[in-house]
């Protein structure tokens, strides 16, 4: 079985006493006005926020993947639209959503091609983990899995499983942040959630200390929080680009019957900004006017 870990100690991370700050936004490659938006208000609010790299929740090429490892939407889907003051030069962690899957047999491996000569580009992997150090002493471990994979039962979904399972539990970070493209809850249009991730990533992050499952898929932006078990924050930025989501009452209804709280539901396009320290991790809710829609912090 193969294990892919990068420690990564990002350049930018050296400023005195310093964490890490990155926003994250999925389903946002669909090349419209709403993508240019939410682009052009990420390039703003890093002129005046740090932001130390870029991660993605996903489905980064609708509607059906790429063809090649030389497609051109690389440059007219990614590489141009985020050519902006302040973002053109960060690196993007990468995470496979369903609709990079594609048509064509294996779509999804031609990104991680891509990434083999594209070093802004990274996708080591279907799954992948790597952890970052502050400058602060401050850790945090981002632990990427392929949900499609798991849905499709595809690239041996028991090895990612048990890759899953050992890696989290071997993780001595301050914060551990899974990110996967389908939430296991969400109250929009896949609301209540995905029961596949419920059933076999939800235990291991709760038996091994998970902070924040960070999703796409819902096209819209989410906090939601499990009353019996609050230690983890399920998170959707999947608000980049494709057409948003509507709340769903109904859904919502289901969540709140398993224990679940929606915190915020944001009808927005726009993206999340993660801000680490040691002890604090903050997070905000960004729309495409640059205005914080919605903010919340965990203290440990």
């Amino acid at each position: 079985m193969k294990v892919f870990v990068t420690v990564v100690v990002v350049l930018s991370l050296l400023r005195q006493g310093s964490g890490l700050q990155i926003p994250a936004l999925g389903d946002w490659g669909d090349d419209n006005q709403n993508q240019y938006d939410v682009a052009q208000a990420m390039s703003t609010w890093c002129g005046t926020h740090v932001c130390d790299f870029i991660f993605s929740t996903g489905d980064n090429f609708y509607p059906d993947g790429v063809i090649s490892a030389n497609d051109p939407r690389f440059n007219t889907t990614w590489r141009w639209v985020y050519d902006l003051p302040n973002i053109d030069d960060r690196i993007w962690f990468i995470t496979l959503g369903n609709h990079d899957y594609g048509l064509v047999q294996d779509p999804e491996l031609y990104q991680i091609e891509f990434g083999l000569t594209e070093p802004r580009w990274h996708l080591p992997h279907m799954w992948y983990d790597f952890k970052v150090v502050g400058s602060d002493s401050s850790s945090v471990h981002f632990i990427v899995v392929d949900t499609t994979a798991l849905l499709a039962r595809k690239h041996d979904p028991l090895a990612q499983l048990v890759w899953f399972n050992e890696t989290l539990e071997a993780s001595q970070a301050d914060w551990k942040i899974v990110v996967g493209h389908a939430p296991p809850y969400c109250a929009g249009g896949h609301a209540p959630g995905t029961m596949t991730m419920i059933n076999y990533l939800v235990p291991a992050m709760e038996a091994f200390g998970a902070d924040v499952y960070l999703s796409g898929d819902d096209h819209n932006l989410e906090h939601i929080t499990d009353t019996v078990n609050p230690g983890i924050d399920y998170i959707v930025s999947g608000a980049g680009g494709r057409g948003l989501y509507e709340l769903s009452p109904v859904g919502e209804q289901i969540l709140n019957d398993w224990g679940m709280t929606v915190n915020f539901f944001g009808y927005y396009y726009g993206f999340t900004y993660f801000d680490f320290s040691k002890t604090s991790m903050t997070v905000d809710f960004v729309n495409d006017l640059n205005e914080v829609v919605y903010s919340f912090t965990r203290v440990k």
